[in-house]
């Protein structure tokens, strides 16, 4: 009996440590891109160089952008288990902000065609880029969502669901999104950072824009707002005199970089879907991405 204990123990042992490791969050600091375990407590240094940092759904590998020759950007792709990095064969040397689909079989990223900006999918094991919503001039932000078989993508005037054959499924206006507040009229989606995700349970759809509003520097004040499909009005989830973008949806939870008006610090906070229970969750740190549950929601 005790030699079958030891024989079960060192299965369950080998079991347990086969077991990739899995981080719950990735973002940019002073350092460069990091990933931080919620269980250990600990950040660990990824990447000196590089943005856009993408977590995998089961928080084992990670998608950033990286800066080559001649202002060239293509996405790499390292498993955080054995620290091995891939440089994704997009054949094209200017691409960026790439996302995971929820089952982690494929990736969504932005590419440039020369005189417009596209979407474009690829696998995950580097084959089969595939170039989707092309078609209409400048195409930004693309989101997966129903399970993985099409993308919800932003062109400045309009929110896309866009099939992997190309075919554009359905177009919601971005106008919808102002939601009877003034400080979105004629806003949404003037710039291609402008991000758009679907909670959930379908019933809302949060997002990140500039707003006509007294700000700083060059660019109008950005915030961070939530829209309900069903009574058609938007709620703002981030305080006036702060700038708010990059968002990240973890559960009923929106995650989002902010940073004070003529203040150098910034940080990564987050706030329910209500508005409430705001509070900072990384100090000094940006560009937050997270692992599952972060649903997209089926949408629109």
């Amino acid at each position: 009996m005790k030699n079958i204990l030891l024989l079960l123990l060192f299965f369950w042992v080998a079991a347990t440590s086969a077991q990739p490791k899995s981080y719950d969050y990735a973002y940019l600091n002073k350092k460069g891109i990091c990933v931080y375990s919620a269980t250990e407590k600990k950040e660990y240094l990824i990447s000196t160089t590089g943005q856009d940092p993408a977590l995998s759904p089961d928080g084992t590998k990670l998608a950033y952008t990286d800066n080559g020759k001649n202002s060239d950007r293509f996405i790499v792709v390292i498993d955080l288990g054995t620290k091995k990095k891939t440089n994704l064969d997009t054949h094209n040397n200017n691409c960026y902000g790439a996302v995971w689909s929820r089952d982690g079989k494929m990736l969504a990223y932005s590419i440039f065609l020369g005189t417009k900006w596209a979407i474009a999918v690829i696998n995950a094991d580097n084959t089969g880029a595939k170039i989707l919503e092309k078609n209409t001039e400048n195409c930004y932000s693309p989101v997966w969502i129903t399970d993985g078989r099409a993308l919800m993508v932003q062109d400045g005037v309009n929110l896309k669901i866009v099939d992997f054959y190309g075919n554009v499924n359905k177009t919601v206006s971005l106008k919808t999104l102002e939601g009877g507040l003034p400080e979105l009229k004629e806003m949404v989606g003037n710039a291609s950072s402008d991000k758009f995700m679907v909670t959930p349970d379908d019933r809302n759809i949060v997002f990140s824009t500039g707003t006509d509003e007294p700000g700083e520097g060059d660019g109008p004040p950005e915030a961070v707002f939530i829209y309900n499909v069903g009574s058609k009005k938007t709620l703002r989830l981030t305080p006036k005199g702060y700038s708010a973008n990059e968002i990240a949806l973890s559960g009923n939870t929106v995650l989002f970089t902010i940073s004070k008006f003529k203040s150098s610090a910034f940080s990564i906070n987050q706030v329910d879907m209500d508005g409430k229970n705001y509070k900072i969750l990384f100090r000094n740190c940006s560009s937050v991405s997270v692992k599952l549950p972060h649903d997209y929601g089926e949408g629109l």
